[in-house]
């Protein structure tokens, strides 16, 4: 095994090879490589036969790096960018870009063009965004309506409610998943230069799970139902009570779904040991049962092929019988450490 002595932290090469890839100019790509390869282990002998380079200018290049960052790769003579930006300007980029999401590079070169008269080359960009603190990744969702007042008010009533309450009164939070018999495709370690791929179906079938999991001890408690209503809803409070039949009431806490407060299910909770509590409105964040259906999913569903409907089924429920399996897992996903979003609710309801 070769032992080599790595050249690059974690970041740089990163940097590199983001900026390899946006790169036009193949003398400039070239001297990437010369970088990665060199990272990688391999001899200047390799690289000089790989791209037809003497050492010598293999070693210019190394030294180039070593001075200047990428930017003295991708610049002949290293001019450095005529017209570098002044730390004011460097300072307005980055809260334009905190502002304003943009896909690739090259809208940014013509915006800072235009507001500062600086020109940059695409690997320039990409050496300054890294420097400025940016990466480029996938944005994530957030629910459009969320009311962060509200959601405060519900985790701060939430986290006081847990220190005062009894050790033999459980808290649930509930909700329902409706895994559908098809395959998920998701990210996967493929082997360079091959493509994965996994069987799809062509049905529609779907399980109705209606669940609950126990904020403190995990304990996870499931029913299948043919849908998810007020019936469904009762036969889970039912289950539920069962399973706690010795706790003096319990604590369960929901989304605003219509069938939790409709008549009946008002009507059974009348006599029941249930105290039913709402989450503010558009925050699935704050129910922490969703961090389980999505661990749910990445176990049985993706990059996952079922042949048949009863296969299929018999995947989904097995994991509910065996979340003693996932235990240290759950310990990790489960915490009561609430993330809020801040964009104006309608029609919320807080914990009271």
């Amino acid at each position: 095994m070769n032992n080599h002595k790595k050249i690059l932290s974690k970041s740089e090469r990163i940097e590199l090879l983001n900026c390899h890839k946006n790169e036009d100019m193949s003398k400039y790509a070239d001297r990437i490589k010369v970088i990665l390869w060199l990272d990688m282990g391999l001899s200047f002998k390799q690289i000089s036969e790989l791209l037809f380079l003497n050492d010598q200018t293999i070693r210019n290049y190394l030294e180039l790096y070593n001075a200047h960052g990428v930017p003295g790769l991708v610049s002949d003579n290293y001019k450095a960018y005529t017209g570098k930006l002044t730390r004011d300007q460097k300072e307005e980029l980055t809260e334009h870009l905190k502002s304003n999401i943009y896909i690739d590079v090259n809208p940014i070169i013509s915006y800072i063009e235009l507001s500062f008269g600086v020109k940059y080359s695409t690997s320039g960009m990409c050496s300054l965004l890294h420097s400025l603190g940016f990466v480029h990744k996938k944005t994530s969702l957030k629910p459009g309506k969320a009311d962060k007042e509200k959601q405060e008010k519900f985790i701060k009533a939430f986290m006081e409610m847990m220190q005062n309450k009894s050790e033999n009164v459980p808290v649930l939070f509930i909700d329902a998943s409706h895994p559908q018999h098809n395959s998920m495709p998701a990210y996967g370690w493929i082997y360079k230069g091959e493509r994965a791929e996994i069987s799809s179906n062509t049905g529609r079938e779907r399980l109705n799970i209606h669940g609950a999991v126990n904020a403190e001890t995990h304990e996870v408690i499931v029913i299948e139902s043919t849908t998810v209503n007020a019936d469904s809803t009762i036969e889970l409070f039912k289950k539920i009570e069962t399973h706690y039949k010795f706790a003096p009431y319990i604590n369960v806490f929901s989304d605003n779904a219509k069938y939790y407060y409709c008549e009946k299910v008002k009507s059974y909770l009348e006599s029941s040991r249930i105290e039913f509590y709402n989450i503010p409105s558009y925050s699935p964040n704050l129910n922490i049962i969703e961090r389980l259906w999505k661990f749910f999913h990445k176990v049985v569903l993706y990059n996952k092929y079922y042949e048949s409907f009863v296969e299929f089924r018999n995947a989904c429920l097995m994991f509910f019988d065996s979340i003693p399996d996932y235990k240290e897992k759950l310990k990790t996903l489960l915490v009561l450490n609430f993330q809020k979003f801040s964009e104006k609710a309608i029609n919320a309801l807080a914990f009271r």
